[in-house]
């Protein structure tokens, strides 16, 4: 596999950059069930202990076909090379493959439950847009209604400003024809006052004229009735 030799590879590296004192390679009991720790590199030599597949040994030294290793309790023994591996072995493969796996689920589920928070987001946004826009445009619709009221009813005023205008030059106009009116009305007061009073003297002057006339006739009539009375007694 791919992904074993790469991570072969790293864990080579980075143990040929260890001091060669602290030099301890890990190798790994291959598949087998159960394998033998013996006290001795041969086959008939004391069991120290058993190790399942999987478990890391530490390499100190290589005996022919025997591997001299320390086991994670500490114990020291030997072990046949044939059962032991650098390679990472398939259940530590599966085991980290699992765990990276979970942990991308995790991952996934925080994104997912992002994403959803996202849309959720998103979509309280997009409810909050439309309903401002819904209130943008009512207000929208109520200034328009208020601005054609206005512009009708600054029409009314100016209509009207014109019409007071108007009417405040006829009224200056009117005025001046009374104060004209006013003038003519005293100067005819006048005149006829002065004409009154000129017939009130011919009037006068009339009376004593007739009756001057007429005292002047009874005069002479009385006078011509005395003499013909004279005249008829002789």
């Amino acid at each position: 596999m791919p992904y074993v030799r790469n991570v072969a590879v790293m864990a080579f590296l980075v143990l040929l950059t260890l001091p060669l004192a602290a030099a301890a390679e890990t190798r790994y009991v291959s598949d087998q069930l159960v394998v033998t720790l013996r006290q001795q590199p041969a086959d008939q030599a004391e069991v120290i202990a058993t190790m399942r597949t999987d478990t890391p040994l530490e390499i100190l030294a290589e005996e022919g076909r025997y591997l001299q290793v320390r086991i994670p309790s500490g114990e020291k023994g030997y072990v046949l090379s044939q059962y032991v591996t650098s390679e990472l072995p398939k259940p530590l493969i599966i085991a980290r493959l699992q765990k990276e796996l979970a942990g991308l689920q995790q991952k996934l589920a925080a994104a997912q439950k992002a994403r959803e928070a996202a849309i959720n987001e998103l979509q309280n946004i997009q409810a909050t847009l439309a309903e401002e826009s819904r209130t943008t445009e009512q207000q929208v619709t109520e200034l328009q209604t208020a601005l054609d009221q206005t512009r009708r009813e600054l029409q009314e005023a100016t209509e009207r400003y014109d019409t007071l205008l108007a009417n405040s030059r006829e009224v200056v106009n009117i005025t001046n024809a009374r104060n004209q009116l006013e003038e003519d009305n005293a100067r005819l007061n006048t005149e006829i006052e002065t004409i009154r009073q000129e017939n009130k003297k011919l009037l006068t002057t009339g009376m004593i004229q007739w009756f001057l006339a007429g005292g002047g006739v009874f005069l002479i009539g009385w006078l011509v009735g005395k003499l013909s009375r004279k005249r008829r007694s002789f």
